[in-house]
């Protein structure tokens, strides 16, 4: 889609809101709907770190290599990273930032996840016309993996990541048949970092360009991204099924 169908979206989507759209659905007023989303996002958004964080003790690290080595036989992974854009409209501070390689206006969201598909970190400050290499290297990630640090093993990240010991990309131009073994290893590895991309705005609209712009501020953009990867992380836990791989490309 051309900026221009962008701008044709984002003035759709000024005609009326989610809110309204949850008003209208659930035959209450768009003042109720706006209530409880504030009173159960402020509730979530306050629970976050209970749900998003790296578990960073030697078992679970031995059992997250395990399970990435059984995925295709790559070594010493921790976890995968990558990036995701989230539509928002334009800020009327600055919007040139977050216009992004697209001509879309939204944020560049970091996720890190592990072999299970929890959501293991979100970097969500960052706008959209930032590189991924740049997120990853301000984001909580770095320290993790620096020289003395507790995780014992590599970050899966694409091509978009910084060239670095701790984070292992693939071979941009293969010339050897292991080479091109190792990147297949990387690409079915890493694999799953990208479902869960897909999953996510299969199941929260408003991560997905297609189900309209979220008609907000960054900061509060930031705020319902985390808390839609919170939810992720619940149903994980509570054994809740989620949508089949696939049918959602990430964007």
């Amino acid at each position: 889609m051309s900026p221009a169908g962008a701008t044709t979206q984002a003035s759709h989507q000024d005609m009326g809101s989610f809110q309204a759209a949850a008003g209208d659905f659930s035959d209450i007023s768009q003042f109720v709907v706006h209530r409880y989303i504030r009173e159960i996002s402020d509730a979530l958004y306050t629970r976050r770190n209970a749900y998003i964080s790296f578990l960073m003790d030697r078992l679970k690290q031995d059992k997250r290599a395990l399970g990435f080595t059984c995925m295709a036989g790559f070594p010493r992974v921790q976890h995968a990273v990558d990036c995701t854009h989230i539509a928002l409209r334009a800020s009327y501070h600055q919007p040139g930032i977050f216009i992004d390689l697209k001509g879309f206006h939204s944020l560049n969201i970091q996720l890190v996840c592990d072999h299970r598909q929890p959501v293991m970190q979100v970097c969500a400050k960052y706008p959209g016309s930032s590189r991924d290499s740049f997120i990853v290297c301000q984001s909580s990630v770095l320290p993790l993996f620096q020289p003395g640090s507790q995780v014992a093993g590599w970050l899966l990240g694409n091509n978009g990541c910084p060239f670095q010991i701790w984070c292992v990309t693939p071979v941009r131009n293969p010339g050897t048949a292991a080479e091109q073994v190792y990147n297949e290893s990387h690409a079915a590895t890493r694999k799953v970092i990208e479902q869960i991309i897909g999953e996510l705005k299969q199941c929260f609209h408003c991560l997905d360009r297609s189900g309209g712009v979220l008609q907000c501020m960054s900061e509060q953009v930031s705020r319902f991204v985390i808390i839609c990867y919170v939810l992720h992380n619940c149903a994980i836990i509570r054994d809740q099924p989620l949508p089949p791989p696939g049918q959602q490309e990430a964007q």
